[in-house]
């Protein structure tokens, strides 16, 4: 295998957004980019120069649909869509772009039984509730949804005598080995689309890393999709940008951190070289 350069692999990732870009325009299916991507566009005109990612959202029509069409007419010579339907131990509620003849060495994924290719995360947008206490109760689902994921994932080991609650915890994280991931994902995927049918004021990117209650949105900050400079083309974000940025940066996020505050890029590789 041969190692790719943060900036080959920056430059890899843009091939495979423009294609993403012109699937998705040619489907009339809507995307923003998102998170780092959106902050890089803002504020490099492109991708934050140590960011080795693109991450893109969809609200979950314009999701489904995406996942439909792109597995039965994506481009399948250079491109596979991973997600739980497509791998069984495949453990986020979202999507990806994966592209073919590469490896991305994660460390907090090097557990797992899944295809470790370079990709495009695809994050579906949610409608959350505006009731507080409803939001309360969707986030708790979610958070116990992700505790069976982790005792399912975690090792039992009983060391001596632990008492009585440790000793049920331990039986529940063995109990977990015998559920499959695509149960445990309907699961999560149901929670998630509880209120599909509800006409509500905010989105929800629920899987993000940021947490529920940072995520959620006022959907009017999403809005129509606005394009946006990055490198040499243009890609579709917010039409609020600033109140997005700032809601999950804060209202510095124009600022450069400093290089210990830099998210380090994983290391990729070429597996046909």
């Amino acid at each position: 295998m041969k190692k790719i350069s943060l900036r080959e692999l920056q430059m890899m990732q843009l091939t495979t957004m423009k294609e993403i870009h012109v699937f998705c325009t040619t489907h009339h299916i809507n995307y923003y980019i998102i998170g780092g991507t959106l902050l890089g566009a803002i504020r490099h005109n492109g991708f934050i120069p140590w960011d080795d990612d693109i991450d893109i959202a969809m609200m979950r029509k314009d999701y489904d649909r995406f996942v439909e069409l792109f597995s039965k007419e994506g481009n399948k010579e250079k491109y596979f869509l991973q997600n739980y339907s497509s791998e069984k131990n495949f453990q986020p509620a979202l999507s990806r772009v994966c592209i073919k003849g590469t490896y991305m060495d994660v460390p907090a994924e090097h557990h797992l039984n899944i295809c470790k290719n370079t990709y495009i995360d695809v994050f579906p947008l949610d409608n959350v509730p505006d009731s507080l206490d409803e939001r309360e109760l969707q986030r708790k689902d979610l958070l116990n949804v992700d505790k069976m994921f982790e005792r399912k994932l975690g090792r039992v080991y009983v060391p001596g005598f632990l008492g009585w609650k440790k000793i049920m915890k331990c039986i529940i994280s063995a109990s977990m080995f015998y559920i499959p991931y695509s149960k445990l994902q309907a699961r999560r995927v149901l929670i998630m689309k509880r209120f599909s049918d509800s006409k509500t004021e905010c989105v929800c990117s629920t899987v993000s890393q940021y947490g529920y209650n940072r995520q959620i949105m006022d959907r009017r900050i999403y809005g129509t999709p606005t394009l946006y400079r990055f490198e040499d083309t243009e890609l579709y974000g917010p039409e609020k940008y600033d109140a997005y940025l700032t809601q999950l940066y804060g209202k510095n996020y124009m600022q450069i951190p400093p290089e210990n505050k830099r998210v380090k890029p994983h290391d990729v590789y070429l597996t046909n070289e």
